[in-house]
């Protein structure tokens, strides 16, 4: 069967289809044998050996990304892949004939540039994709030596790559010509967003975080929930320097969570899961170094005198999870003392900040003369209670504002000071249809367009069909 998606169309035709490595002469002269044949426009042995690789390479590559994402595979035989190939080729020879019959065909000159152009863009990413695969000692003129044997051993030359442009534009502009007359009318606009806010209704109702999250990755809702508000943020940042302590002293004490977990399930595996763990570490004391680097702290000495006495290896194990808590608790100390001292030493600056705002002076301006945060990526522009797309803290203080136009601080440890502030209420219910018209009639006439498009293909291949020359033979080869 043939693909009934313009995408699929155009992606096989746009793809430049050649068998790496040379052929052998007998190979090469039955790779020219024609095997479609229509209206002047034709495709040879070679054209869909070609087309079979692309397609093969096509389901490889989906089903590596299906095994990443644990799906099953997609499975095809070479007799699919053959059916697949030839039918793509016979439906371009379809449109590719009916276009040379309206005269579409006929390229103006801007036209023609246009094709070169995007050859010129193909070879271009050829020749970086040939020379990506080179040893870096090769420079200059040998190297552009070395990307041209490439590309003449892979049978890339720009009549191909020109070839394979042209029929892209032609087809391109055969939809758009049996398409001109596809519009979408008001009616069926507002038909098409109404159903889709009663399905957002039900999907934002049924978990009303979607709404937010859907604001974070630019997906449009047509429904808001209740209880969204708006707010915008400015951060000033703790400096470099204290930031890169505070990211090593956290990366410490989590590899000292680490140990103490691991730690705990070896005297468990030992003295079992009812052993009496603070009573035995109680009577354990353990000295640590000074934290003088509070990113390397260790334990100097571990002292015990267990009542009643232990095994060697449940002794030796308790000490040791005596030490790891000992440390664990010590990096955290030190992670808390860090921060604090980030947040010290930025604190001028958010006085500074509050009294600008206290005073009266805009908050476009505040913000844009201090916040650090230029992707504004540790918040979110829209929070409801218990939002659990960004930071508790962040969401707690924004919903704890009393009424637009009212700010708030607090101090994010490792990430600064957030000041944050209040917009307005987001109104429940559907958003305004203007407001996503000319997005939502782009697509809807797209959809329109292709369903129209395939609809008056099948015209143009039962006509074609019966003029359409086939070696049979040579396809069963």
């Amino acid at each position: 069967m043939m693909k009934g998606k313009t995408a699929a169309l155009l992606a096989l035709v746009l793809a430049l289809l050649l068998v790496l490595g040379g052929c052998a002469a007998n190979e090469e002269k039955e790779r020219a044998r024609r095997i479609i044949y229509l209206g002047g426009i034709q495709y040879t042995y070679g054209d869909l050996l070609d087309a079979e690789a692309e397609t093969r390479a096509y389901y490889d590559q989906l089903n590596q990304l299906y095994a990443m994402y644990g799906i099953a595979p997609v499975e095809v035989t070479e007799h699919d892949i053959r059916d697949e190939a030839f039918n793509n080729l016979a439906l371009q020879a379809v449109v590719l004939e009916k276009a040379a019959s309206v005269g579409l065909d006929q390229l103006t000159a801007e036209e023609k540039a246009e094709i070169s152009a995007s050859t010129d863009a193909a070879m271009a990413e050829y020749r970086a994709s040939a020379a990506a695969g080179l040893s870096e000692d090769l420079t200059g003129q040998d190297r552009e030596a070395a990307i041209d044997a490439v590309l003449a051993e892979a049978g890339i030359t720009r009549d191909k790559v020109w070839r394979v442009q042209r029929e892209a534009f032609i087809i391109a502009k055969a939809e758009a010509w049996a398409t001109a007359g596809v519009t979408v009318t008001e009616e069926e606009f507002l038909e098409a967003f109404n159903a889709q806010v009663e399905t957002d209704k039900a999907s934002m109702l049924a978990d009303p975080d979607a709404y937010g999250y859907g604001v974070l990755t630019g997906q449009q809702s047509l429904y808001v929930p209740a209880g969204y508000r708006e707010v915008d943020w400015l951060v000033i940042g703790c400096s470099a320097e204290d930031a890169a302590l505070i990211a090593a002293v956290e990366q410490a004490h989590e590899a000292a969570h680490e140990a103490l977990h691991t730690a705990e399930e070896a005297v468990h595996g030992l003295l079992g899961e009812d052993a009496d763990m603070e009573l035995l570490l109680s009577q354990v004391q353990v000295t640590l170094s000074d934290a003088s680097d509070p990113t390397h702290i260790i334990v100097q000495d571990t002292v015990a005198d267990f009542d009643p006495p232990l095994q060697d290896d449940a002794a030796s194990a308790v000490m040791a999870l005596a030490g790891a808590r000992a440390l664990e608790a010590a990096y955290a100390q030190q992670l808390s003392l860090a921060c604090a001292a980030a947040n010290e030493n930025i604190a001028p600056e958010v006085e500074e900040a509050l009294r600008r705002l206290e005073n009266g002076e805009g908050w476009e301006l505040v913000q844009q003369h201090y916040n650090d945060d230029t992707d504004m990526s540790l918040g979110s522009p829209l929070v409801c209670e218990g939002f659990g797309y960004a930071p508790v803290a962040f969401v707690d203080a924004a919903m704890a504002l009393a009424a637009p136009g009212d700010y708030t601080h607090l101090y994010m440890d490792g990430e600064g000071c957030v000041i944050l502030r209040y917009i307005a209420d987001v109104q429940e219910g559907p958003v305004d249809p203007s407001a996503v018209r000319e997005s939502m009639t782009a697509d809807l006439l797209a959809h329109k367009r292709e369903e129209s498009f395939y609809s008056t293909l099948s015209l143009w291949v039962e006509a074609a069909s019966p003029r359409m020359i086939i070696n049979y033979n040579l396809l069963e080869h």
